[in-house]
């Protein structure tokens, strides 16, 4: 789907493998992408070439197949103890339990370790500061296409 000129979206898993994985020496971020480095540094989501290269072979054995598959009990598990922690609490905000439950996970597949609900609590508050803080700087950025008739905020 074309986002504007020269801009593109791809969803498709096999058009994503393409760009990504098998012919990404073809393809280059729009410049604007550069002006985010002060925000989120140059790691893979923004670096390219040979950096590029470097940094996805190292992320690579992480998202290996087997390791893939082993990573499904841990997420089923959390989210397990989280869908019947809501049963006995059935009034939840659900924006904050869904960034407990990816939190929680997260820190059982990086870091090898389930975290206390309040500690998860404390860094999910402090992780939606920095989503803010970002999300708000990124709009000095970026000019997001809004369909038309939908109104600007």
């Amino acid at each position: 789907m074309q986002l504007g000129p020269g801009t593109y979206l791809a969803a498709d898993p096999d058009i994503i493998r393409h760009i990504l994985v098998a012919n990404h020496q073809n393809y280059q971020r729009p410049g604007i992408f550069r002006r985010l480095e002060s925000l989120i540094g140059n790691g893979l989501f923004l670096s390219t070439g040979q950096s590029w290269l470097r940094q996805r072979r190292l992320m690579q054995p992480a998202f290996h197949r087997k390791r893939r598959n082993g990573m499904a009990g841990a997420i089923v598990d959390t989210v397990d103890a989280a869908l019947d922690a809501w049963i006995a609490h059935p009034q939840i905000n659900i924006n904050e339990a869904l960034m407990c439950v990816t939190l929680s996970i997260a820190f059982r597949l990086l870091l090898n370790r389930d975290q206390r609900d309040q500690d998860v609590t404390l860094i999910s508050a402090s992780f939606r500061e920095a989503v803010n803080y970002l999300s708000r700087r990124l709009k000095q950025f970026v000019e997001w296409p809004v369909p038309s008739g939908a109104k600007r905020h």
